[in-house]
């Protein structure tokens, strides 16, 4: 996650002195409503930058479809005793469709886990 990029809210505008002994301090405080109001902006910072990451994380790349389609379509030229050329040229597209279904029911089942 990247740091915190809310800066905090100024010291609301009154101040209290303190006495220690012989001494007095000033102190400035934060109020309860700024400090609500600040976290409600530091948490909905973090809930789009992890809404973000989800959605990036949750998408298979082209390359890693074609990658998938690739090996289905060597595993099922090795079964069948086909040359590895052949097979993809004739049934590639084949292969690329049910590699998107694949990566599209990963994508759904990754983002479903990243929910809960």
């Amino acid at each position: 996650m990247t740091q915190n990029t809310v800066p905090l809210p100024e010291p609301a505008p009154y101040v209290v002195t303190r006495m220690y002994g012989n001494c007095s301090t000033d102190q400035t405080y934060f109020t309860a409503d700024q400090m609500h109001a600040y976290a409600a902006k530091v948490c909905a910072e973090k809930d789009a930058e992890i809404e973000r990451l989800r959605g990036r994380q949750s998408q298979m790349t082209t390359e890693q479809v074609v990658i998938i389609a690739r090996v289905m379509a060597d595993i099922q030229a090795a079964a069948c005793n086909v040359d590895v050329t052949d097979n993809w040229a004739i049934y590639g597209e084949e292969f690329l469709s049910d590699a998107r279904v694949i990566a599209d029911e990963l994508n759904r089942a990754a983002l479903k886990e990243s929910k809960t």
